[in-house]
């Protein structure tokens, strides 16, 4: 009978600890539960605010361009435009100029190379025809 009484307190043991494991257990998935709920909500608000900007930048990017091409609310004096206008052309020559001057350059310094390496094996090709 003794047995059976450890036996039952033993089962009796194990099985309120067990229940207060799957308490346990059930606090932490409700914490985690909770903790998902708050990381999905910012995320929501996060892609919301996200929108929200790229839609204020793609307004923005309309009203630049539009201003730029004289067909906004507010547009650009002809003068004002064209002063902007010539300093990107001025700086784009330039800029032309430097490329053609160092690909002039560049193509010379190859051709003299070039010519170089040509008279050397002209002069190898005539002084094997003297040998023979």
């Amino acid at each position: 009978m003794k047995s059976e009484e450890k036996s039952i307190k033993a089962i009796s043991a194990q099985a309120h600890g067990e229940a207060a494991d799957n308490r346990l257990l059930r606090k932490k998935l409700r914490e985690k539960d909770e903790l998902i709920s708050d990381l999905r909500a910012q995320i929501e608000n996060l892609n919301k605010n996200l929108s929200e900007k790229v839609s204020q930048m793609a307004d923005m990017m309309d009203k630049l361009v539009a201003f730029m091409m004289g067909r906004g609310d507010v547009t650009l004096s002809d003068s004002l435009r064209d002063a902007v206008v010539a300093g990107v052309r001025a700086e784009y020559e330039m800029r032309e100029r430097k490329l053609k001057e160092e690909f002039s350059r560049q193509l010379g310094n190859l051709t003299s190379e070039f010519e170089a390496r040509l008279a050397a094996k002209d002069n190898e090709i005539n002084s094997l025809r003297g040998d023979k």
